[in-house]
């Protein structure tokens, strides 16, 4: 205890001498700045060293204050800590005039030093909105007093085509930014000015991706109208305000209506106007709608019908019609299935025995009774004319069961319409399997050709290609589709001595552990391919091909270099491109043929 109240007394020792000595040292340079003012010096040697010295003070204080920290309205505390600290410890040094003319310029330079910070942070900025809020409102103030505004422009724009707007960016972060931006740039500027002149490279981008209208309309359909028209309503109710001079750096070819549409459309009705159109965004949307609804294996349509009222809000009613009818249909064809499986439930089974004649081991878990679908099988009765990719039926043939089911289904509804009938679809929709094997239960929704091809499987354990489309009446490519998604299940394998494509049945315990090491091998190739140093490229390499289609190895080596530079750019040769391209290949991810490269989902 004897030491630490020894500990402390030094300490408060060692606090009295400083402060003495500032006070001191505070004295003595009072003294020699009243010394110079008598000798009219203060201007040529005290003036400039105090500036220079405050200067630099603050540019540490805006440093250590405002750098990476956007959830604090740091320019009010740096203003605080200007009155309470800078003005009352210069205002002892200087008289009156002299001291009212430096102080505003050192506000000034507050103004300026946080301006230019956060300038050059701005695309971070924009990234953490709306949680950066205090930064965006303290940029707006720094532009109110400074002469910034050209240089926000410049650097912004640099940023956004630099970190944005290349190949590597997917086309949703890409939507997800500029959304952010408009938000952002109109906290900042009211006038609307840096909005237009900042995001309107990144519109003339998106019009150039290919999957931008199906991303737009996923943020159409992900979006809550209550919140967009929140955001249109306070700033459309902003006070109006004369252009600065900057606006008139807007280059020739922007329109007064691209700029009215920059300044005073939502968010989402920028979005929309990106293609200037409200039936592109409307019909592609239309094209998603039908793969959902074909994809379902109920008739329950509450959430999409939910998305068509809140975009009819949007769009209106008119450009939505076609959508309600797509709806209607589904609800129609509930209704009828009820009605005939109620119906079907209530006769005499007198034709079975007909029927099962020509039943021969068409899969194990399909209903011998034509009747018995009933409960596994839904029947979408649709208005060919409004729905996309229905021009023609792609012929297939389908397990005599549901052949027949379908056949009786058409015969009861032409009943039920008089003088209408039924056209088959056997390639659309969705088919739910339950598949047993040992050890292991497989539950997936397939298409429909993928399901025939595994009874196909059932009836010979090995096949090929072509034995296959000869038996389903099907197109090869359609074929090696179905086959590749029970290739990735484990359920098939690939026979690589023979020369032709063929497959086999991969379900007994042998023929198991024959495809688990594939798939460790498989494995490692993956791994092999994410070591590779140009793994980092991927998302280059996969946004290149979208947009541009297939490429050489030497073409997609020529675009990685203009767009990975610096620390980012790929170690590798060309040869090493080659290799990591094979791997890709192997892994299903891309398809090589004479044109180049492409992805597989794409040729899908």
């Amino acid at each position: 205890e004897d030491e630490e109240d020894e500990e402390d007394e030094e300490e408060r020792e060692e606090k009295k001498n400083q402060k003495q000595q500032e006070s001191q040292i505070q004295e003595y340079l009072t003294g020699i700045h009243r010394l110079m003012f008598l000798l009219g010096l203060q201007s040529v040697i005290s003036l400039p060293v105090l500036r220079h010295t405050t200067r630099d003070i603050i540019h540490r204080a805006v440093d250590s204050t405002c750098s990476q920290e956007y959830e604090e309205d740091a320019l009010s505390d740096l203003n605080q800590w200007f009155t309470t600290t800078v003005r009352m410890t210069l205002a002892r040094f200087l008289n009156k005039p002299t001291s009212d003319e430096l102080l505003d310029s050192l506000q000034h330079h507050i103004y300026e030093s946080v301006g230019e910070l956060y300038i050059k942070e701005m695309f971070d900025i924009i990234v953490e909105y709306p949680d950066s809020k205090p930064a965006l409102l303290a940029t707006k103030t720094c532009l109110e007093h400074t002469s910034l505004r050209p240089i926000l422009i410049r650097s912004l724009k640099d940023a956004l085509e630099r970190r944005l707007l290349h190949p590597g960016a997917r086309t949703v972060d890409i939507i997800t930014q500029y959304t952010s931006a408009v938000k952002a740039l109109r906290l900042v500027d009211s006038t609307g000015v840096i909005l237009e002149l900042v995001c309107a490279p990144v519109r003339d981008y998106l019009q150039k991706r290919s999957d931008t209208i199906r991303c737009i309309v996923s943020t159409l359909i992900d979006t809550r109208p209550d919140d967009d028209d929140e955001d249109s309503l306070k700033y459309g109710e902003q006070e109006w305000l004369p252009d600065p001079v900057d606006a008139y750096q807007a280059t020739p070819s922007s329109s007064t209506t691209q700029t009215d549409s920059l300044r005073m459309e939502s968010i989402i009705g920028l979005l929309v106007s990106i293609y200037g159109r409200k039936d592109v965004l409307v019909e592609e949307y239309r094209t998603i709608l039908a793969s959902k609804l074909l994809a379902l294996t109920h008739y329950n349509v509450d959430d999409e019908t939910r998305v068509v009222e809140m975009l009819k809000m949007r769009f209106g009613a008119e450009h939505m019609k076609t959508c309600m009818v797509m709806l209607r249909d589904i609800a129609k064809s509930r209704r009828f299935h009820n009605q005939y499986v109620d119906s079907a439930a209530s006769k005499n089974e007198d034709d079975l025995s007909e029927e099962k004649e020509e039943e021969q081991d068409q899969g194990r878990d399909i209903p011998d009774s034509v009747e018995g679908l009933g409960e596994c099988v839904n029947v979408f009765v649709l208005s060919r004319l409004y729905w996309p990719g229905m021009e023609e039926p792609k012929p297939m043939s389908l397990p005599n069961p549901i052949r027949k089911y379908l056949k009786k289904y058409t015969k009861e509804y032409e009943k039920l319409t008089q003088r209408r009938t039924l056209v088959t679809y056997p390639t659309k929709g969705t088919v739910e399997l339950s598949i047993e094997l040992p050890g292991r239960t497989l539950d997936v929704s397939v298409s429909p050709v993928a399901a025939s091809i595994l009874i196909e499987f059932e009836k010979k354990n090995t096949q090929t290609l072509s034995s296959l489309s000869h038996a389903l009446k099907v197109e090869e490519d359609v074929i090696l589709q179905g086959v590749r998604v029970w290739l990735q299940h484990g359920l098939l394998t690939k026979d690589k001595h023979e020369e032709n494509d063929v497959y086999f049945l991969n379900e007994e315990g042998a023929e198991r552990k024959a495809f688990s090491h594939e798939e460790s091998n498989i494995g490692s190739n993956k791994q092999s391919s994410e070591s590779s140093p140009f793994a980092a490229a991927r998302p280059y390499i996969d946004a290149m091909l979208q947009m541009q289609g297939a490429k050489t190895a030497q073409q997609i080596q020529i675009m990685l270099a203009m767009f990975m530079m610096g620390e980012t750019a790929p170690a590798g040769t060309e040869e090493d491109l080659q290799k990591y391209l094979n791997m890709l290949v192997e892994e299903d991810h891309l398809i090589h043929s004479e044109e180049g490269y492409s992805l597989a989902s794409v040729a899908k």
